[in-house]
């Protein structure tokens, strides 16, 4: 029941905070270079974890209030790391040896469970909040890049994640279960154009670096392509949506 599904997952998110209070007391010590036997390093979550947490809420059918709060789950993800790369910038930090791990950043299927949960969520604003996620999935891709030859303070201790063809078919997915109407088709056409034109990109850099990840990057597939004809074909738009959805 719906009720059964955001509790369960209401539960995994109190274990989560359990595993981030032990953490921050963890790295609170190391950082004062004192020690706190109440804790175990060992005892702080990983990128798993978060994941569990995220699906849970995804598939919780809770709505809209599942998807605020996985988006806040994937949220408080960022601004851990974020706070972890401003606290080691710090002079006074710089020389603990050894240094209290990092948080784990947020994978690709992190963002892509919170673009889920807003598809499942059914909502008017459905796919505009997963198109926010996306956004935000490039905003951290971006910030843990080198610039002008310079690592941000982020990037020296996170990779970065760039959008799957998951998110881009999670994405238009959101549009076509949004009940958006008229307007649902042309964000899609929008987030396929995007789409293509990353992967014009990605081949161009594997052709100057060899690079096959460059290679593999947002290779549209059959699933993406289906996603766009069931919006078009939600949308309304009676014909039109048809020969829409027969151009893609």
């Amino acid at each position: 029941s719906t009720k059964d599904g955001v509790l369960a997952a209401e539960s995994a998110e109190s274990l989560l905070q359990s595993l981030e209070d032990n953490y921050d007391r963890y790295s609170a010590s190391a950082l004062d270079n004192t020690t706190d036997e109440g804790i175990s390093w060992r005892l702080t979550p990983n990128v798993a974890c978060y994941n569990f947490v995220l699906h849970a809420y995804a598939i919780s059918r809770g709505g809209w209030n599942a998807a605020v709060a996985a988006q806040a789950i994937l949220e408080r993800m960022i601004q851990r790391c974020n706070k972890y790369a401003t606290d080691m910038q710090n002079t006074s930090n710089a020389s603990i040896d050894p240094p209290p791990p990092p948080p784990p950043e947020p994978s690709d299927r992190s963002f892509n469970c919170v673009i889920n949960a807003w598809s499942k969520c059914r909502d008017i604003e459905s796919g505009n909040r997963a198109e926010e996620i996306f956004r935000m999935m490039e905003e951290w891709d971006y910030d843990c890049q080198q610039h002008e030859g310079n690592k941000t303070p982020v990037g020296k201790y996170y990779n970065g994640v760039k959008p799957s063809v998951r998110s881009f078919s999670g994405a238009i997915d959101a549009w076509a279960n949004s009940g958006a109407g008229v307007s649902s088709t042309d964000r899609v056409m929008a987030i396929l154009d995007k789409m293509i034109e990353k992967r014009k990109e990605a081949l161009v850099k594997a052709l100057e670096s060899d690079d096959s990840e460059e290679i593999a990057f947002c290779k549209p597939n059959v699933i993406v392509f289906n996603a766009a004809i069931n919006a078009f074909a939600k949308s309304g738009r009676g014909i039109a949506g048809a020969e829409q959805a027969e151009e893609a």
